[in-house]
């Protein structure tokens, strides 16, 4: 089973996603650092969301969903 990536991947980097949405823990939110360049900025969540594991790609998911729950259904909409 494919986990649907949630649209604010495309628009937050890494790091942002990593110090800003609860419930991450502690390995993807060191796994969303790692992809940071020791100078210039990260990338954003999209650009790495292939290289999460399917376990990593849920618990991502998951938290922005708690976060924003209005998204789940933009998302949603967005995949009809």
């Amino acid at each position: 089973m494919s986990v649907k990536m949630p649209g604010l991947l495309e628009y937050w980097s890494v790091d942002e996603l990593a110090e800003c949405l609860d419930g991450v823990g502690k390995e993807l939110y060191a796994k969303l650092w790692s992809y940071i360049p020791e100078k210039g900025d990260g990338p954003k969540g999209a650009d790495v969301w292939n290289e999460l594991t399917e376990e990593q790609q849920q618990r991502l998911a998951d938290a922005v969903y708690r976060e924003f729950p209005d998204l789940k259904a933009v998302d949603e909409q967005d995949s009809l």
